[in-house]
C-alpha cells in the first residue's frame, strides 16, 4: 500500500479508524476495514496488485435480518452513483502514485 498510497496507507495500524470504519487488517498488499452490526456486517478491501500498478476495491456484506437487506437495498444505487466520483477524486487529489489513465472502473 506504501507505494499507492504514500502519504495515508504509513501511520495506519490493525485497530485504528479509516473514517468510521475500523482497520481488521493489514498487509504489504491488502488494507481491510468494515463494521459489524445487528443488521449485517461488510468488509472493504483495498488490493494492490503484484505489480504495484492496479488497485481492486471489493466490498462484501453479510446480511443478517430484514432491515439489513432493505437498508442494502436503500443505499445500493446511491453508492453506485457515488463510488465512480468518489474515486475520480481520489485519483485526481494526487495521494497515489498510479496514473489516472490507468484507473479502470467496473461495478
Amino acid at each position: 500500500m506504501a507505494e499507492i498510497l504514500p502519504r495515508i496507507a504509513g501511520p495506519y495500524k490493525v485497530g485504528d479508524k479509516i473514517g468510521p470504519w475500523p482497520i481488521f487488517a493489514i498487509t504489504d498488499r491488502e488494507l481491510i476495514a468494515g463494521r459489524d452490526n445487528g443488521r449485517m456486517d461488510f468488509r472493504l478491501s483495498i488490493l494492490k496488485s503484484a505489480d504495484g500498478a492496479r488497485v481492486a476495491v471489493s466490498i462484501i456484506c453479510n446480511v443478517h435480518n430484514l432491515f439489513g437487506r432493505l437498508y442494502l437495498g436503500a443505499i445500493t444505487p446511491f453508492h453506485r452513483a457515488g463510488v465512480c466520483p468518489l474515486m475520480t477524486r481520489a485519483l485526481a487529489s494526487e495521494r497515489h502514485e498510479v496514473p489516472l489513465r490507468d484507473f479502470a472502473f467496473r461495478y
